[in-house]
């Protein structure tokens, strides 16, 4: 499988002031499915979720995954500045 990556990669800061930096579809989609994600599973949540496994399955843009990602973390509160 070939990784969808974004342009650039988004900084969120989970628990413990631990920053990670996603870089793909596959790689927000598995944050989105843990136990980690610290929001609530909204509609944000759900269409961040349906965009990266869209992307991972090559029926949407890395854009559209990105764009939906950032939005979701953003509502979590964890979108960090760097």
């Amino acid at each position: 499988m070939v990784e969808k990556l974004f342009g650039r990669p988004i900084a969120v800061s989970l628990s413990k002031g631990e920053t990670l930096k996603i870089v793909s579809a596959q790689q927000a989609a598995d944050l989105l499915m843990s136990a980690d994600w610290p929001g609530a599973r909204d509609e944000w949540h759900r269409d961040a979720v349906d965009a990266c496994l869209k992307v991972i399955e090559g029926y949407r843009s890395t854009e559209d995954a990105e764009n939906a990602f950032r939005k979701a973390a953003a509502k979590a509160g964890i979108l960090s500045a760097d």
